[in-house]
């Protein structure tokens, strides 16, 4: 299904920018692996924690080696992307809920329009960006390849940070994310709210769906298939289409729970 390829490969670019720029390096630069780097080897803790779904004999490990990198690092994101580990695991330090709040309150408060565009069918323009979103560019005097950076990359993946944590303090961070213009960041809103197992939101997080291009509703819709409510499941069947994808989501969502 080309029409849901497109969306993936923008969702997969958010998560590979976010993993090299925990290791200091860019996309058009891929890093060489070197076991010796500090950066490697956060790298190397932070994807061992997240594949083991955050087990607590591993996480007690890396405990004092993810707090270390935490203080020692320099670049906003790394800092997120430790801090969320951390808070997942259980460390309670203030300074790591407001290293993620922070950012994220910024991204749902940005009202830059998706940088893709939809055609009247809800479909997606190949090669085409969205000229309402070229016009806020202009309107904004921002760098057309510093916004679509953040719109099309880190923005979505940087809320995903703070989605993933669980902390309740997130909620009206997150139902804000819901309306937002950039379809991604909605879908990584649900997806924290699917975390906080927040059952008020779901009617929300229907709605932001069915209001999105059509093309993308099932992209929203995914986190519904964690609840246990009649409603969000009975509208995840009427988004997602390919009945394969909702049953692989419903046996992961089984497996490993909405942050899976």
């Amino acid at each position: 299904m080309p029409q849901l390829n497109r969306f993936i490969r923008r969702y997969l670019l958010t998560l590979m920018l976010l993993s090299f720029l925990v290791l200091g390096q860019s996309v058009d630069n891929p890093p060489v692996p070197d076991e010796e780097t500090p950066s490697y080897q956060l790298h190397a803790l932070l994807l061992k924690l997240r594949g083991s779904n955050y087990d607590p004999l591993i996480s007690a490990r890396a405990t004092p080696a993810l707090r270390e990198a935490f203080n020692n690092a320099t670049g906003a994101l790394t800092k997120e992307n430790i801090a969320s580990v951390l808070m997942i695991i259980g460390q309670k330090d203030e300074i790591y809920w407001s290293t993620l709040s922070k950012r994220a309150q910024e991204i749902v408060d940005s009202q830059a329009p998706d940088p893709v565009a939809y055609d009247a069918n809800g479909k997606s323009v190949r090669g085409v960006i969205s000229p309402e979103f070229l016009q806020w560019v202009k309107d904004n005097n921002i760098p057309k390849d510093e916004a679509e950076s953040e719109e099309m990359g880190s923005f979505a993946g940087e809320l995903s940070l703070m989605a993933s944590t669980g902390d309740r303090r997130g909620l009206p961070i997150l139902r804000k994310g819901l309306s937002s213009p950039n379809y991604a960041v909605r879908a990584m809103a649900a997806q924290g709210l699917a975390v906080l197992q927040d059952r008020d939101s779901i009617p929300l997080i229907i709605n932001a769906a069915r209001q999105a291009p059509s093309e993308i509703q099932w992209f929203i819709a995914q986190p519904l298939v964690s609840f246990n409510d009649s409603k969000a499941l009975a509208a995840a069947d009427e988004l997602i289409t390919d009945k394969k994808l909702l049953e692989d989501l419903r046996q992961r969502a089984k497996a490993k729970g909405a942050r899976g």
